[in-house]
């Protein structure tokens, strides 16, 4: 039995391939970009998220036998993001709030 973690941080997608004791049996990470058109506007497209999520888990089922056996995912993100969506179509953009110091 195996289960995966993904994380969709704000700089790039983590996922994480354990056993059903916690142990890490792999793990990959793909980065995306995070455009800034205007000081303190910050974009990405949501299409890069579904493209490092598909390459990490086309990445884990290579590497990994015990992917078949997969029999749980958690998901987590970044919070407070908004995408649009309409009837037809999804926007080309998310938009985030991102933490300053």
């Amino acid at each position: 039995m195996a289960f995966i973690g993904i994380d969709l941080g704000t700089s790039g997608l983590r996922a994480l391939l354990i056993d059903d004791n916690g142990q890490s049996i792999g793990s990959t990470s793909y980065n995306y970009p995070l455009t800034q058109p205007k000081t303190g506007w910050f974009e990405q497209n949501p299409a890069d998220w579904i493209t490092a999520l598909e390459s990490a888990m086309l990445e884990l089922s290579v590497k990994y036998p015990k992917f078949a056996y997969v029999r749980g995912i958690g998901v987590t993100g970044h919070m407070i993001s908004k995408i649009c969506l309409c009837s037809w179509n999804w926007s080309n953009r998310s938009y985030a709030w991102c933490h300053s110091a």
